[in-house]
């Protein structure tokens, strides 16, 4: 398993059916795309300071932060 297939697997379950958690004001793209699962919405406001999470589990819902870089 390569290290961005890791990134994808939840930490808390194993599981890899994960999604990318978007953040903003959501349009009607970003809305459909949640509904089909494609997409988490992650809410209007992200913090100045940085960390929030970026992927989420389908299974357990658990949220983290991949480490890039």
């Amino acid at each position: 398993m390569s290290a961005h297939e890791a990134d994808k697997t939840c930490p808390e379950c194993g599981s890899e059916d994960t999604v990318r958690i978007v953040y903003g004001f959501p349009g009607t793209e970003m809305i459909e795309a949640a509904e089909r699962g494609e997409i988490a919405l992650g809410g209007c406001v992200i913090s100045p300071m940085g960390g929030d999470s970026d992927r989420r589990c389908r299974v357990c819902d658990w949220e983290w932060t991949v480490e890039w870089g």
